[in-house]
């Protein structure tokens, strides 16, 4: 109360109430203090590099040497875990050799041998790492990127990440609900983490929700820089909608970053053989087409603009053909920047009267515009029969192209996350085990775009998998050799992912828990991964006080001197967490 310094007869409670406030501040600095230390400490723990706990392998059978064959077919829990996984069909010769010869798309999982077999099995195969297809790793995905960091430095072409959407209709380890601000701080540590992993022609794909759409929209700006933006997809992956205050929500974003806008590589969609049909329906003895007007339209569309692509064509008795070339040349003269449009007029006259249809390139209210192609094309054009003549018009004929540039909305029943998410998990599995999993074919599309037959990809928030499914998909289906990384540290590393990829690897198409095409099963090596966790650090820490410390500590601990306690308390409180836990 400042009113009451100007009373003589409080300033001695006033004085007492300043010592009390020194006092309270000495030991609120000495709290704050030792608390600092201890947050310090954590902040060790945290950043520090985190140790391999094991490392196994999944690999189909035709990449393992048939001598160690025998060993496999006489080990009760890999039979018992491809049966779990459904891989026991009605063929006779389950648990033999010869069913091993058979079916060689099963995974021999190394954890479940001996270390001796192991050590067999991978030494037989050449190149170990150039043949790892996949790689996935049970950890917090902030300790993983740190341990992937020198090994795929600029390695990565496409970044696909579904992180929480921070709302609390999923179930997910991350805790879910968080504060803006905190859900932004978790994203902002992986995805700065993150950027050196990816290549220079590489790019990032995030999908997000309403929630949190314009944050992290910002957040990558600020992490990308604006001017490597690509684009925000909507994809409707909730036709009937998800009711909501005032709007039924029906679709979701993927958010596309360059990590260098002048040197990023995208590629485009291919079309189906439906689509080609809708899109080129006419047919020639050169196969599919469709026409097109050769009359330039677009951008520069005027003769000015390209004055040596305009000139005239002729057609007589069912004929397409040019004037001669000495003809050509006096149209425009490039000296002068002029065209001779008295001399266009004679040469319609002239051939006009011979019984031609005199043929330029003007819209309908008579302004010259000029062809698509120059001369020497046309010309081509003839020769091969892909220009044509009609209704007043020259076309070209415009060859079947089955690529497609992708579009910023996609609605399409394949993008649907319950017929295609959550039924594809549960025709593997049986069994509903885990909320929400992606559109496999969302995925897919957006793995098109950012990465070829050869890329690698990287997926921190791994969930359920899809992604590597996805990427073992557009393998199976162009015979490519890309490869993934995933990261996840949920419970359904173990049950949902690992056996998700050990179950597309073996069949292409799932029913019921049941392979129902196994004969599409492909060849594969995957790398299982654990790290230690955060807590594994924290259980396995030895304090280790030598015993000269000890010594000196129990001296000032007994001594009489204040400035002993004073140094024994600011030891505890700043310097024994440091010292005694360095090793």
């Amino acid at each position: 109360h400042l009113d009451d310094v100007v009373s003589t007869d409080q300033f001695i409670q006033i004085e007492r109430q300043l010592s009390i406030i020194k006092c309270l501040r000495q030991i609120g600095l000495e709290i704050i203090s030792f608390l600092a230390s201890l947050e310090d400490f954590q902040k060790k723990l945290w950043l520090k590099k985190k140790f391999v706990v094991s490392a196994e392998y999944c690999i189909t059978l035709d990449r393992v040497d048939e001598s160690l064959y025998t060993e496999i077919a006489g080990n009760t829990a890999q039979w018992q875990q491809w049966e779990d996984l459904g891989f026991k069909g009605t063929d006779a010769g389950w648990g033999t050799v010869d069913y091993l010869k058979q079916y060689q798309a099963l995974m021999v999982d190394t954890s479940l041998f001996s270390l001796e077999f192991k050590a067999e099995l991978l030494k037989r195969i050449d190149d170990l790492d150039a043949q790892t297809d996949g790689l996935i790793i049970n950890s917090d995905n902030f300790q993983a990127l740190n341990v992937l960091k020198q090994k795929y430095k600029e390695k990565v072409k496409c970044i696909y990440i579904d992180p929480p959407y921070n709302t609390s209709a999923s179930e997910i380890i991350y805790k879910n609900g968080y504060k803006h601000s905190s859900w932004l701080s978790l994203m902002d540590n992986r995805i700065a983490n993150s950027i050196s992993h990816l290549a220079g022609d590489g790019l990032m794909q995030v999908a997000i929700d309403d929630q949190e759409y314009r944050y992290l929209n910002l957040l990558l700006e600020q992490n990308f820089g604006i001017s490597n933006f690509i684009s925000s997809i909507s994809i409707e992956h909730n036709a009937k909608g998800i009711p909501q205050n005032h709007i039924s929500a029906t679709h979701e974003y993927l958010l596309m970053y360059a990590k260098n806008i002048e040197a990023v590589k995208t590629y485009d969609f291919t079309i189906d053989e439906d689509g080609l049909d809708q899109k080129y329906p006419l047919v020639d003895k050169n196969g599919k087409y469709r026409e097109l007007p050769l009359t330039r339209t677009g951008s520069e569309p005027l003769r000015e603009d390209r004055p040596y692509m305009f000139f005239p064509f002729l057609y007589k008795d069912g004929e397409l053909a040019l004037i001669p070339e000495d003809e050509y040349k006096k149209i425009y003269d490039p000296k002068e920047n002029k065209f001779n449009d008295e001399f266009v007029d004679q040469l319609k006259n002239k051939y006009e009267a011979d019984g031609y249809q005199f043929i330029l390139p003007k819209n309908s209210k008579g302004i010259f515009y000029r062809w698509k192609w120059g001369i020497e094309s046309c010309k081509k054009g003839l020769l091969d029969d892909e220009l044509v003549f009609r209704n007043n018009t020259i076309y070209n004929k415009n060859r079947v192209d089955n690529k497609v540039k992708p579009k910023s909305l996609w609605s399409n029943s394949k993008y649907d996350a319950t017929s295609k998410g959550t039924r594809v998990l549960g025709n593997l599995f049986n069994n509903k085990l885990f909320d929400y999993p992606k559109s496999i074919f969302a995925v897919i599309d957006a793995l098109t775009i950012g990465s070829d037959n050869k890329s690698l990809v990287l997926d921190y928030f791994a969930g359920s998998g899809t992604t590597a499914h996805a990427t073992i998909a557009l393998n199976r289906e162009d015979n490519g050799n890309r490869k993934y990384i995933l990261v996840e540290q949920g419970e359904y590393f173990d049950t949902v992912i690992k056996p998700r990829i050990q179950k597309v690897v073996y069949s292409a198409d799932w029913k019921e828990g049941k392979p129902t095409n196994p004969e599409s099963g492909i060849s594969h090596c995957l790398k299982v991964v654990k790290l230690e966790s955060y807590e594994d650090t924290l259980n396995n820490l030895e304090l280790v006080r030598k015993g000269a410390q000890q010594t000196l500590l129990a001296e000032q601990q007994a001594s009489t001197k204040p400035e002993d306690h004073n140094a024994y308390s600011d030891y505890l409180m700043h310097y024994m967490l440091e010292l005694e836990s360095k090793d």
